[in-house]
C-alpha cells in the first residue's frame, strides 16, 4: 500500500508540474505554436500528385516541365510545385493559390473502381511529360528533388574535407547545409501533418489538432530524420459547470494505448499511401510507427490527452528553437556533435544501451548553459541578454574543445545534471550518468545507458582532445574515425 501511495505521489507531483511547466512557458509556447500553425495553414494549399504515366526518360524532361505547363493539365492555376521519384514512381508536390481552391479541385476528383471513397490531398493522373517545353516567356522548370538515403549520405573522408575546404568556417558551413531541412523537405513534411489532420481529427478526434515536434520541427532535423507528431487538446473554452459524459476507463495510460489503437486501424485501413503501421503501446510513452509510401520518411504518432498540459516533446522543441535563435554559433555546435557522435558509432538508428541524438544534445545544453551562452529552461521565457555571456567564445573548434573538456572532467559518479535550472545536484542513483528528465523530473534521460557506451563517450572525448592538440589539425579530423584508431596507435605506443 506503501508503493502505491508513493507512486501516486509521483504521478500527482509529474502531472503538477508539467501543468505549471506548460503555464509558465504559455507565452512562448504559444508564440511557437502560431509558427507551426501558420505552417500548417501554408500547407493546407498543397497536394502530391502522382503522374502514373509511363515515362521510360522521365529525368530528361523533368527539366523542360514548368508551372505553366502543369496549370493546363489539371485546369487550375498552380503557384509553385517541386518534383521527385521514389521507387520508380514520379511525384509532383503542387502548391495552389488558396485552401479553398484545393478543395474545389478535390472536388472533381474520382474514386478508383472498389476503393473506399476517402478524400485527400493525395491524387493520380496520367500527364505525357514528353509534350511539356520551356518556351514560354518568363518560364521556369520546376525543381526536381532528389532523395538521399542513409546508405548514399556517405562522409567525406578527412582527406577530401581537408582538400575542399580550406578553412573550419567552410567546412562547417557545408555540414550544416547538407544535414538541414531543404525548403521542400519542410513543405512535404508539413503536408503531410495537415493530410493526416484533416483524416483523422474528425469524429472521435475532433478535439484534437496535430502538432509537429523533435528534430524535424526544432531545425537540427534532416531529411532521414523521423517526423515525430503528436495530436493536442485544442484547450476550447468550456464552462466548468456542465461536462461532457465520458466512458469509464482503467487509466490515463489505458485510455492513450486505446486512442493510439483506433489511430493505427484508421491509418491502416482508411488512409492511402502509409503502411508499416506498428502499435508501440508498451513503452514508456506509447506511440504507432508508420511509413509514408510515397517518400522516406517514417513518422512517431503520440498522443496526450489532457487540455491542461503541453506534450513535453513540444517544449523541449520550443526550447531548442530558442537555444539556435539566441546565438548562430549553437546550430553548427549540434550540428557538428551530431555527425561527431554517428560517426565513432555512439548513437545509432535503432534503440538500444547506446545514446540517442536527443542525449548528446541535452548534454551539450548544460554544457553551454554552464558557459552562460544559452539560459536554462526555467528562465529562458524572459531572456535577460546582461545574464548571457557576450564574452565567452563565439569560436566553433573553442567551443567544441570545451565540449570535450567538459566531459572528461565532470564527476559523473557523484553529480547529477539538470537542464531545468542549469546546476548539478547530489546523484540519487547508481546509473552510469544521470540527465534530469525536465518534465518529468523523477526520471533520468539516460536510463538507457550502460557503463561500456558510457565508456566509450569518454574515450572519444580524450581522442578528440588529443586530436586537436595536433599541430596539423583540421575541424574534418573530428570525423574521421580512421584517423582517430591511428591516433590511440601512436598514443599507445608513446
Amino acid at each position: 500500500m506503501n508503493t502505491v501511495k508513493l507512486n501516486f505521489r509521483i504521478l500527482c507531483r509529474n502531472k503538477c508540474y508539467r501543468f505549471l511547466t506548460y503555464h509558465k512557458h504559455l507565452s512562448t509556447l504559444n508564440n511557437f505554436r502560431k509558427n507551426v500553425i501558420s505552417s500548417k495553414d501554408e500547407a493546407r494549399r498543397l497536394l502530391v500528385l502522382e503522374n502514373i504515366h509511363h515515362e521510360p526518360k522521365f529525368k530528361s524532361v523533368i527539366g523542360n516541365v514548368t508551372k505553366e505547363f502543369l496549370s493546363k493539365r489539371l485546369e487550375t492555376k498552380v503557384y509553385n510545385a517541386w518534383s521527385w521519384s521514389y521507387h520508380r514512381r514520379n511525384f509532383f508536390l503542387i502548391q495552389l493559390k488558396s485552401e479553398l481552391e484545393v478543395k474545389r479541385f478535390i472536388e472533381t476528383c474520382g474514386f478508383n473502381l472498389h476503393s473506399f471513397p476517402v478524400r485527400s490531398r493525395m491524387v493520380e493522373t496520367s500527364i505525357n511529360l514528353s509534350e511539356s517545353n520551356n518556351s514560354e516567356i518568363d518560364s521556369q522548370s520546376i525543381p526536381h528533388y532528389e532523395f538521399i538515403s542513409n546508405f548514399q549520405r556517405k562522409m567525406l573522408s578527412c582527406e577530401q574535407m581537408r582538400k575542399d575546404f580550406s578553412t573550419s568556417e567552410q567546412l562547417v558551413q557545408h555540414l550544416v547545409s547538407i544535414n538541414s531541412l531543404s525548403d521542400f523537405d519542410i513543405q512535404l513534411r508539413y503536408f503531410l501533418i495537415t493530410q493526416l489532420e484533416d483524416l483523422l481529427c474528425k469524429g472521435i478526434f475532433s478535439g484534437f489538432n496535430i502538432f509537429p515536434f523533435g528534430s524535424s520541427l526544432a531545425g537540427l532535423g534532416d531529411n532521414t530524420s523521423d517526423l515525430d507528431i503528436v495530436l493536442l487538446h485544442r484547450n476550447l473554452l468550456h464552462s466548468m459547470k456542465v461536462n461532457y459524459s465520458m466512458p469509464e476507463v482503467k487509466s490515463d495510460r489505458d485510455q492513450t494505448q486505446q486512442s493510439l489503437s483506433l489511430i493505427a486501424d484508421i491509418s491502416r485501413h482508411y488512409i492511402p499511401n502509409f503502411s508499416q503501421i506498428n502499435r508501440i503501446l508498451r513503452a514508456r510513452v506509447p506511440i504507432v510507427k508508420m511509413t509514408f509510401d510515397l517518400a522516406p520518411i517514417d513518422l512517431d504518432v503520440s498522443i496526450e490527452l489532457s487540455e491542461e498540459s503541453a506534450h513535453h516533446g513540444f517544449i523541449m522543441a520550443n526550447y531548442i528553437s530558442y537555444c539556435l535563435n539566441v546565438n548562430p554559433i549553437i546550430k553548427p555546435f549540434f550540428v557538428l556533435l551530431k555527425l561527431w557522435a554517428k560517426q565513432h558509432g555512439l548513437v545509432k538508428s535503432i534503440a538500444g544501451t547506446w545514446f540517442t541524438n536527443f542525449q548528446i544534445i541535452t548534454l551539450s545544453m548544460f554544457y553551454l548553459q554552464s558557459r552562460k551562452l544559452i539560459q536554462p529552461i526555467e528562465m529562458y521565457e524572459k531572456p535577460d541578454p546582461k545574464e548571457l555571456s557576450m564574452n565567452g567564445s563565439t569560436d566553433l573548434p573553442k567551443l567544441l574543445y570545451g565540449f570535450f573538456e567538459f566531459l572528461i572532467s565532470f564527476n559523473f559518479e557523484k553529480e547529477a545534471i539538470s537542464i531545468l535550472h542549469g546546476s548539478k545536484f547530489n546523484k540519487p542513483d547508481y546509473s552510469p550518468l544521470y540527465l534530469e528528465n525536465p518534465i518529468e523530473r523523477n526520471l533520468n534521460i539516460c536510463k538507457n545507458i550502460n557503463g561500456v557506451e558510457f565508456k566509450k563517450l569518454l574515450l572519444t572525448a580524450y581522442n578528440s582532445l588529443d586530436a586537436m592538440h595536433c599541430e596539423t589539425f583540421h575541424l574534418a579530423d573530428l570525423l574521421d574515425v580512421d584517423y582517430f584508431k591511428k591516433l590511440e596507435k601512436q598514443i599507445s605506443q608513446n
